[in-house]
């Protein structure tokens, strides 16, 4: 992870956030639905509902202190590292370059950095913003933009399209599993690569869920009951249809160029077929979620804030204990400590060669199409009458 300079770095994101919370399910979190859009009716709950306002770019510090650092020469060669990179930048995207270079000329090392930063600040793209980091021995710029993603959880429920296509298309069963295969390729987290919690205490918390069900039941029939839920339900998640989907999805990957020949081969017609080139196009844009994950651009105090890598998942249904568990663990992360935001960023080092200026307005847009990815699937279990 690169070190920042010039401004407080964010505290880090545990993958164990929820875990730490002793948050039980409660009333919360119930599935509600958003109002119609151009791009269908999209269904989600009541997570993010307070809509978080922006974070603006944090950009660097004009101030330099010495304070801390261990070797007099480290602002020697940050300067020298930072105005190779400028060098960099401007001989590879074209932008004006001047070659007039502070430190030379006789100013004192803050000043030059401080001109040399604002000189930076001048050539890089409108509405984006400037950090510097060091990685490793070497200090680099950091350009970053928070870009559009709607404010739900995106959870692509998956039963009731793997039901309805084993009995009504086997080809496009097929093709489908191979579409979530890929779409997770794209970092999109399924309920079993490790973010869910609720799968964990299925699985592996046989206490836990004992306790749950011994403190809200109120009599023996219900504990009964309750408990023939739960082991049916591990059974499945563990041994049964959702493991075999769960197997089906793992072993089923193909590159994006392959499943977009075949997809066109395929003479099915409707949303599904569509959905499933759509996400090929997805995966064929060349990003993936963890291109937006960029922690330095935001500051939160706390270490619970819901992460943008569990702001899109592959679940199996959104009717079991499972759902409704992380309905509620996410919803009570959102309202208490936040959403992170999604954010573009790239980086600009002496040593880089490519800079994709001209596509930026491509990036930016990707977190709007997984956005459309995900109202479209709900289109599709409408029509096919799941509600």
């Amino acid at each position: 992870m690169p070190k920042t300079t010039g401004h407080k770095k964010a505290a880090q994101r545990t993958g164990g956030a929820l875990r730490k919370r002793n948050i039980k399910p409660g009333a919360g979190c119930q599935k509600s639905r958003y109002p119609k859009k151009a791009t269908g009716a999209a269904r989600s709950n009541s997570i993010f509902a307070l809509s978080p306002q922006p974070i603006p770019g944090i950009v660097v510090e004009k101030k330099v202190d010495r304070k801390g650092w261990k070797r007099e020469d480290d602002y020697d060669k940050m300067y020298e590292d930072l105005f190779a990179a400028y060098t960099n930048y401007c001989k590879i995207t074209g932008c004006e370059y001047s070659a007039f270079d502070p430190l030379s000329a006789g100013l004192d090392i803050g000043k030059a950095l401080y001109l040399l930063i604002e000189r930076m600040k001048s050539v890089i793209p409108n509405s984006y913003s400037l950090n510097t980091e060091r990685e490793d021995d070497i200090y680099l710029f950091r350009i970053f933009k928070e870009v559009d993603f709607q404010n739900n959880w995106h959870f692509f429920d998956i039963e009731p399209v793997v039901k309805y296509l084993s009995k009504s298309n086997k080809s496009l069963h097929d093709l489908f599993i191979s579409a979530l295969s890929l779409l997770h390729s794209c970092d999109i987290q399924t309920w079993y690569s490790g973010n869910l919690y609720a799968v964990d205490v299925l699985l592996y918390d046989d206490c836990y869920m004992n306790d749950y069900i011994d403190n809200t039941c109120e009599d023996e029939a219900e504990k009964e009951s309750q408990l023939k839920i739960v082991k049916d339900l591990k059974e499945s998640y563990s041994d049964g249809e959702v493991r075999r989907y769960q197997q089906l999805i793992e072993k089923s990957f193909i590159k994006p160029e392959a499943l977009k020949r075949l997809i066109g081969k395929n003479r099915s017609r409707g949303p599904i077929k569509k959905w499933i080139q759509d996400v090929v196009s997805l995966a064929l844009d060349g990003y993936r979620l963890r291109d937006f994950m960029y922690e330095c651009a935001h500051d939160y105090s706390e270490d619970y804030m819901v992460r943008l890598q569990d702001q899109a998942t592959i679940i199996w249904n959104d009717s079991d204990m499972v759902f409704a568990w992380t309905c509620e663990f996410m919803d009570n992360e959102a309202a208490n400590f936040g959403v992170e935001p999604a954010i573009y960023s790239f980086e600009v080092s002496k040593d880089t060669r490519k800079i994709d200026i001209k596509n930026l307005d491509k990036a930016e847009a990707w977190m709007s199409k997984l956005t459309d990815l995900y109202n479209d699937y709900q289109c599709i279990l409408k029509s096919i009458g799941h509600e």
